[in-house]
């Protein structure tokens, strides 16, 4: 089976997901590189705003960047902003595999 990825950013995610989990080079193996897409596609982070909506796009993490964004998240519920769009963030999801696994909510929603 051959697997062509294209993308230089996925290529450079899976080159440092392949180190974290323990590989000192990184090899395009069959069985490597599903672990490495699995381990990827595994979480999902989705922030929610004092109007009631959330995000809507889908974005998937690596469990190294997830940790990051998740303190990056921290970082905006304890620092309030409003955002360019005008919502502020009042709390985070982290989703895997369809499940939710965690979740912080301060709960603020606000009648605009």
């Amino acid at each position: 089976m051959r697997i062509t990825i294209k993308d230089e950013s996925l290529i450079e995610t899976l080159k440092e997901y392949a180190e974290i989990q323990g590989a000192s080079t990184f090899q395009y193996t069959e069985d490597l590189l599903r672990k490495s897409i699995s381990g990827l596609l595994a979480y999902k982070l989705v922030f929610l705003y004092h109007d009631g909506t959330q995000t809507e796009e889908t974005h998937f993490y690596s469990p190294k960047d997830l940790a990051e964004s998740v303190r990056a998240a921290d970082f905006l519920l304890e620092n309030p902003t409003k955002l360019f769009d005008g919502r502020r963030i009042i709390g985070w999801q982290v989703w895997q595999n369809g499940n939710l696994i965690e979740e912080k909510n301060k709960g603020e929603r606000e009648n605009e």
